[in-house]
């Protein structure tokens, strides 16, 4: 069962999207092949952004419209309902051959060829697409590109909308591709032994997703524990927090804490290290001391 804070960051971000599909009230849906086109008339209506909502609080089920289902995990998220309002509003990108690398435009991403064929990597990161002008205002402004607006800056754990005020949507590929990353961690002393360990795990949306949302089952089955025995993820769809813990008291100087398996999202190829980022958020020792200033973490991508 969902904990409080996880149910309160539903609820709003839950709240932002009805917001947004009031406002499409007033708006004409633009013609588009996309995510929430339940009739397949390559339009997203009104009624079909209903019908979505409706699915994401449980009162449908997903076969109402498995147009908005994009990563067929059998649940509408937050970010699959902003996908939609997305399209309803500006259309969808045109869908070109797969030999593409990502560029960004207007916060979405577009699919440009590479010369020469595909390319192994991905150069954008989550800090270069701009941030719009009203983020962190508390208000959703769509047609600025924003996706979310908690009132702040700030991206982390216990926060759901990221610096820039964008959760880009990731839909899975069919069949799937998918990579891995390691977090290792290692105190700054021989001496110190981390028995419990906070990391946030940012990760390039759009180009990189996990199935699931929050603590979600498929969540859980992305993630392989390392020494720490105890994990617990909170996947936030742009980053994930890992609160692991190492039941036997023993502790660890260092190694791989735990290992996160992503998918490949549409349209994308697999992104390079350097659009993830891994932070530190909380360490205690075996006598239960907070020594998170005396920890790093790295990652390597496989």
């Amino acid at each position: 069962m969902a904990n409080t804070h996880t149910l309160t960051l539903r609820a709003a971000r839950l709240a932002a999207c009805l917001s947004a599909v009031g406002l499409l009230l007033f708006t004409n849906s633009a013609t588009a092949q996309c995510s929430g086109d339940c009739d397949g008339d390559s339009s997203v209506s009104i009624s079909e952004l209903i019908r979505g909502v409706n699915i994401a609080l449980g009162q449908q089920s997903v076969d109402a419209c498995p147009a908005f289902d994009g990563n067929t995990d059998g649940s509408v998220t937050i970010n699959e309902l902003i996908r939609a309002v997305n399209a309803a509003l500006s259309g969808c990108p045109p869908v070109t051959p797969a030999t593409i690398t990502p560029t960004m435009t207007q916060g979405l991403p577009t699919e440009t060829p590479t010369p020469g064929g595909p390319t192994a990597t991905a150069t954008n990161t989550p800090t270069q697409r701009p941030i719009p002008p009203n983020c962190g205002d508390g208000n959703v402004d769509l047609d600025e590109g924003e996706t979310c607006d908690d009132g702040n800056l700030a991206e982390g754990p216990q926060d759901f909308c990221p610096a820039n005020c964008s959760v880009l949507a990731c839909t899975q590929i069919s069949p799937r591709q998918t990579f891995s990353v390691d977090i290792n961690f290692a105190a700054d002393t021989p001496e110190l032994r981390v028995q419990a360990l906070t990391v946030f795990l940012r990760y390039p949306d759009g180009l990189a997703g996990i199935p699931g949302a929050n603590n979600d089952p498929a969540v859980v089955a992305s993630i392989t524990p390392g020494i720490f025995d105890g994990v617990t993820p909170n996947d936030q769809e742009y980053g994930i927090t890992l609160v692991l813990q190492d039941q036997s008291f023993i502790g660890a100087n260092g190694g791989t804490a735990a290992t996160v398996e992503f998918d490949v999202c549409e349209g994308a190829s697999q992104p390079d290290l350097e659009s993830f980022t891994c932070t530190v958020e909380g360490a205690t020792d075996v006598n239960f001391i907070d020594v998170p200033e005396q920890v790093n973490c790295e990652l390597i991508l496989h």
